[in-house]
């Protein structure tokens, strides 16, 4: 009697789901834990290279003088004014004052596990328990984010930035809540102080709040809170860079105009072997042929011309399609 009322009221099966999504979850834990742990034991076989040592050295000099420096000292960069964005450094600056220059090795493990940790309630905050756990499997193959995981690189942070700041726009026109709105900026403006990929990032807000003006106006509020709360974050250090003269795009001077030895050497080695897209376009096209190289191009006309007018997708491609 007590069985065929819980199959009648749905109670079997609601337990029976319970019970699969905690064996799933807990499948998934062990992977992860695997996971972070091959990654730990990678860590010992690693050295810092090429922007590594920059960033390190940089972490160095704001942990010595607790402050930003306005300009290198001349022991390495020959007095190369600081116009790198300065978020990363101030945490790597942090992590040596607290535990020590080797500290630095594992800054970036940390961050990928609160990106997964918060990726993951994000998602399934929004979309539900197996989609956050379907996009957290799918993230972990990725190898770009196993490698920048064990480096002392930007990407890291940047990446996980990027993320909150396009999902929390996504879901703040979604759910029409200044909230997520607000969030979405918080994480835009800290892009902005951690890499130049954040000046792409505001720049397309600010054109995205021109086309909810003029063709969907109750969500041009949204793209306001969020701007404005970019602002706020960025603002300090804006002020900050006025005050030493210092450009925010002055990274650009590494490929423009006069610069130091060091940097003009830099810059010619760039251009004569940092080749690493073209080698890889040539290569691809040299072991599989014209068909299979540009085959991988038929998916994304497919999915353009189906899906390019639908939520969250037609923002990116300035499409528009009335709810029905």
């Amino acid at each position: 009697m007590i069985t065929a009322f819980k199959k009648i009221a749905g109670l079997e099966s609601l337990k029976n789901k319970s019970v699969h999504q905690y064996v799933l979850n807990g499948l998934a834990l062990a992977f992860f834990i695997f996971y972070f742990f091959k990654l730990h034991s990678s860590l010992g076989h690693t050295f810092f290279w090429s922007d590594e040592n920059f960033h390190a050295y940089v972490s160095i000099v704001i942990s010595e003088i607790k402050g930003l420096p306005a300009v290198l000292p001349d022991k390495i960069y020959g007095g190369y004014v600081y116009s790198y964005p300065p978020l990363f450094h101030i945490i790597g600056a942090l992590f040596i004052s607290m535990a020590g220059f080797p500290a630095l090795k594992f800054i970036n493990l940390i961050l990928l596990i609160l990106f997964l940790a918060g990726f993951y309630l994000s998602i399934r905050k929004h979309y539900g328990n197996h989609e956050a756990l379907l996009a957290c499997l799918l993230l972990s193959l990725a190898p770009i984010i196993a490698i920048n995981s064990i480096r002392f690189m930007a990407e890291m942070l940047s990446m996980t930035l990027v993320f909150f700041s396009f999902f929390y726009l996504v879901v703040a026109i979604k759910r029409g809540k200044n909230v997520y709105a607000i969030i979405s900026g918080l994480s835009t403006g800290l892009l902005i102080l951690c890499k130049q990929i954040g000046i792409v990032v505001i720049g397309f807000y600010l054109m995205l709040l021109i086309w909810f003006l003029i063709r969907r106006r109750q969500n041009a509020r949204l793209l306001i809170y969020l701007i404005g709360t970019a602002a706020l974050i960025i603002m300090s250090y804006f002020i900050w860079a006025i005050y030493h003269g210092i450009e925010m795009l002055g990274f650009v001077s590494m490929f423009l105009g006069t610069k130091p030895q060091w940097a003009a050497a830099a810059v010619k080695s760039f251009r004569r072997y940092d080749s690493s897209l073209r080698e890889f376009g040539y290569l691809f096209y040299n072991g599989n042929g014209a068909v299979i190289t540009v085959s991988y191009l038929i998916p994304l006309y497919h999915f353009i011309r189906t899906r390019a007018k639908d939520a969250p997708q037609n923002y990116i491609f300035w499409l528009y399609r009335k709810p029905k």
